[in-house]
């Protein structure tokens, strides 16, 4: 990219929106088809079939797949990229090595297809439990890369402003310690969401204790905001970072918000109320974090957070990725039609690939603080072994300004560190919280332009499926990992845990962590 001004000092506003589970080929891939420049996919890529066969990728249509959901955990995720081989003789579910493999070698990216068989054979297996019929799913529908006219807005905003290619999750494994990340620069040696227990209830969790880019921006006096899509206490970077409790319990430091006022049900066509609302009045800070909602409530919705379908059973409206393209729009609108607009740079991603075929290999990398947890013979513990010299797989991540030229396309690496440096670069002199984000790149070479844009891009979602209920309340393990620490945060310590199976639909629990928040939020 050409070195010219770097604008970043135009910037006084940083809005960020990290959804889930969607790898950058099957978001992003076919944005730019016939440009060599542009890293995307070619209709010749493809993964091995159980029967050595070949699946191809393919421009899909259906907006609720991959169905049932992939495999993200940190074993799971090595066996997608490696695609280590298995006993002639063996049956899905294929188990991963134990423990995984330390390698410095480049992931080959084949075993996508193979992984989604054991995803699928794990589905039927809880199906058959629940005296259900076996899912009749190809497992070649892993490798569907969307047409950009299938996602409209995240397609349009990457072709109307900039797309970066090279963007990958942090860490290559599943939501909390890649979320942690974004907020951290480390997940402290952890790569999984719990471990252990027999019951739900009874899992470790990992829950990251060390200072966020928020305790910074406070320390330097800088606003900011954490805007929640589903329950206060449901809250990702709430629940999982101990050194903002702070922030929940006293009325003078409030910093986190609904995203969406009201219950969902008196707005059909709901916007980013609350995002939306600050927007208007003039209170949007300098930073604001958005999470989409990632559990279905008559209260607050739909998941729009683009997460192939949740929970076991349900293959309709509640998991449609329409939804989270449609709240991508919200907010882009907002920002858009705001006088903030010329001041503000909306930076677009996904926390990891959940399962989903990309076929760029991650780059290596450092280690943000050393700590490596060794895994235990079993395997199934906290530790892993993992040095976290290996990034993640490739996200979507599309960056939006007025001060962005028409059809960027970003190649430099970034990961989710690199929000934290765009930020400390603008705000903090570059002061950083690990080696991770001290090397990071920050994003501010895409705004080239010597005058901020005038033109509005036509940018127009799909109607998402009218929303009818959540369907099933079977519960998927994220949301049970969800609820664990919620529980643990209502504890206030580490070390105990509430008892949270005697609640026993979604409606119930949703209630429950609404007064357990509202009560925090009164204290």
């Amino acid at each position: 990219m050409s070195s010219q001004q770097n604008n970043l000092d135009k910037i006084e506003h940083i809005v960020v929106l990290m959804m889930e589970n969607r790898s950058f080929d099957n978001v992003l891939g076919r944005l730019y088809p016939d440009d060599p420049n542009f890293n995307g996919v070619k209709d010749s890529m493809s993964n091995p079939r159980p029967d050595g066969e070949l699946a191809y990728v393919f421009a899909g249509t259906d907006m609720t797949a991959p169905f049932p959901d992939p495999n993200e955990p940190y074993d799971y995720v090595y066996m997608q990229e490696f695609n280590p081989p298995s006993s002639p003789d063996s049956v899905p579910p294929f188990r991963p090595p134990c423990p995984i493999p330390l390698t410095t070698a480049t992931p080959g990216m084949q075993g996508f297809v193979l992984d989604y068989v054991n995803a699928l054979s794990q589905a039927n297996q809880e199906a058959a439990k629940h005296g259900r019929p076996p899912f009749d799913v190809d497992p070649g529908v892993i490798m569907n890369c969307f047409a950009p006219t299938s996602l409209p807005v995240i397609n349009g905003l990457a072709k109307a402003y900039a797309v970066c290619d090279n963007w990958y999750s942090s860490v290559p494994t599943q939501t909390f310690p890649n979320r942690s990340f974004v907020h951290a620069a480390t997940s402290s040696g952890n790569v999984y969401n719990t471990w252990g227990g027999e019951h739900f209830w009874d899992k470790g969790i990992f829950i990251n204790d060390t200072p966020t880019i928020y305790n910074l921006l406070e320390a330097a006096n800088i606003s900011w905001k954490i805007y929640h899509g589903g329950p206060l206490l449901l809250c990702n970077a709430l629940y999982g970072q101990r050194h903002l409790w702070e922030f929940l319990v006293s009325p003078d430091n409030r910093r986190f918000f609904p995203l969406q006022s009201g219950d969902y049900a008196s707005h059909p066509d709901t916007q980013a109320n609350q995002f939306f609302a600050d927007v208007q009045a003039g209170t949007l800070p300098a930073y604001t974090f958005i999470e989409p909602n990632m559990i279905c409530s008559e209260k607050y919705g739909p998941e729009n957070d683009m997460h192939p379908a949740f929970a076991v059973f349900d293959t309709g409206a509640p998991t449609n990725a329409l939804y989270g393209d449609k709240l991508i729009y919200d907010i882009y609108t907002a920002l858009r039609e705001s006088d903030y607009w010329e001041k503000t740079l909306f930076i677009i991603t996904f926390d990891e690939h959940g399962g989903c075929f990309d076929h760029q290999p991650p780059p290596p990398t450092v280690s943000p603080d050393g700590i490596v947890i060794a895994a235990n013979k079993e395997c199934d513990g906290q530790g892993s072994g993992f040095d976290f010299r290996r990034l993640g797989v490739r996200v979507p991540a599309v960056l939006v300004s007025p001060w962005i030229a028409q059809g960027t396309i970003c190649h430099t690496q970034f990961d989710h560190t690199s929000v934290i440096k765009t930020a400390s670069n603008k705000w903090l002199g570059g002061k950083s919280l690990t080696k991770r984000d001290a090397l990071a790149s920050d994003v501010s070479e895409v705004l080239t332009l010597a005058a901020a844009r005038t033109d509005a891009p036509e940018i127009s979602p799909a109607a998402p499926p009218t929303f009818d209920g959540c369907g099933s309340e079977l519960l998927s393990g994220l949301h049970r990992d969800m609820l664990v620490a919620a529980a643990m945060l209502v504890a206030r310590n580490a070390d105990r845990y509430l008892h949270l199976g005697s609640l026993k639909t979604k409606a119930e629990i949703i209630s429950k962590l609404d007064r357990w928040g509202e009560r925090f939020l009164a204290s």
